[in-house]
């Protein structure tokens, strides 16, 4: 994603690690952000169809199973750092990204950034009705991991830097819930 207003930049510690990493190479670095840990504690309800979001189906029979997809959520943790991708992004991306991300919530962690970056650093919290769904799920052993998206972190952190992977198992908590072979539907 180039930028065209270098004062932004997204801190990606999950999957849009590797969705943003076919961007400018020079223009994006691994960074780490203090104090906090990655949690799969974020949900969507897949029995619920929200006009432009998706959907998952089960690889094998093409069925929608009633499931709690999880995904990755930054939870305060005193004295941990999370790695990650400092990324710059325009005032549409954000806007875009904001789009994308609509179980989460975009705030600055500027501050909390080890390496210094030239603007403002902005990353992505589980909304509370989010980490709320995967309680529900999780409770009702029905949260579960899409393999895909499992994969497509671990292949942005292996691209990341020689030790990147091993720093995300270290800073990341297990998830807890089963993982299954799903199939993204976007909704229009």
């Amino acid at each position: 994603m180039p930028a065209s207003d270098p004062t932004d930049y997204v801190f990606a510690y999950g999957s849009l690690v590797r969705d943003l990493a076919d961007g400018d190479q020079l223009s994006r670095h691994e960074a780490h952000l203090r104090d906090h840990r990655r949690a799969w504690n974020v949900a969507m309800d897949n029995s619920v169809s929200l006009p432009g979001y998706k959907y998952y189906l089960d690889v094998e029979d093409r069925t929608r199973p009633e499931v709690f997809v999880t995904f990755l959520n930054l939870v305060a943790a005193p004295g941990h750092r999370v790695n990650g991708m400092l990324v710059p992004v325009s005032a549409q991306e954000l806007v875009d990204l904001d789009r994308r991300e609509r179980n989460y919530t975009r705030r600055e962690v500027t501050t909390s950034i080890e390496q210094a970056a030239a603007g403002r650093v902005w990353s992505y919290f589980g909304k509370p009705e989010a980490c709320q769904r995967f309680a529900a799920g999780l409770h009702a052993a029905r949260a579960v991991v899409d393999e895909s998206y499992l994969e497509r972190v671990r292949a942005g952190f292996e691209a990341l830097s020689d030790d990147a992977l091993a720093q995300f198992e270290q800073s990341t908590d297990p998830h807890g819930c089963r993982t299954r072979k799903l199939l993204r539907v976007d909704l229009a």
